[in-house]
């Protein structure tokens, strides 16, 4: 692929549109939320913090939507199994409080990367969405409306000659142009 890019990127001309396709990222984002959530909520709970409760039902919140958005019953025990151990290791070898709420602080940072993550794909997916109407739409109806009322009031005649004009420049421009870079 390098070597067809390099060919014609020494005429000046690039043309070259890089897909892929990639699998769905808001599985893997809940999933991250869901196993973050476990982790500060029983780093919580067992440095005995007043917040453990409110932890506890956001991290079953966030199970509960990770579970949903798995697109097989294997896809959903293995959401159920990080949790559970990602809840595990979050109170693994930290016998003081201090530590543990270290733990639920980092688990709080993962977890808002996760929703800042899901929260782009919302934005992706709505830009898409919006993109998608307007491909859709039939926009000749409007174009032949304002090509008649432009016409109407005698300002057509003008916008064509105007345009006309400036494709003749651009014209000229890109010959002289060439022509430069031929000597």
């Amino acid at each position: 692929m390098q070597s067809r890019i390099d060919r014609f990127s020494s005429s000046g001309e690039i043309r070259f549109n890089l897909m892929a396709l990639v699998a769905d990222q808001r599985p893997g984002l809940r999933a991250k939320l869901a196993r973050a959530t476990a982790r500060r909520a029983a780093a919580l709970r067992a440095a005995s913090s007043p917040d453990a409760e409110a932890a506890e039902r956001e991290a079953a919140a966030a199970l509960s939507e990770a579970v949903e958005s798995a697109g097989s019953a294997a896809e959903e025990a293995r959401v159920r199994d990080e949790a559970a151990k990602a809840a595990g290791e979050a109170t693994a070898g930290a016998p003081d409080g201090e530590a543990l709420l270290g733990r639920a602080k980092g688990a709080a940072a993962e977890a808002d990367d996760a929703r800042a993550g899901l929260a782009r794909e919302a934005a992706r997916r709505e830009q898409w969405r919006r993109e998608n109407v307007r491909r859709r739409h039939n926009y000749v109806p409007l174009v032949f409306q304002i090509a008649q009322l432009l016409a109407e009031q005698g300002k057509l005649r003008g916008l064509f000659e105007q345009a006309e004009t400036r494709r003749r420049e651009q014209l000229e421009e890109k010959a002289a142009a060439a022509k430069r870079a031929k000597v």
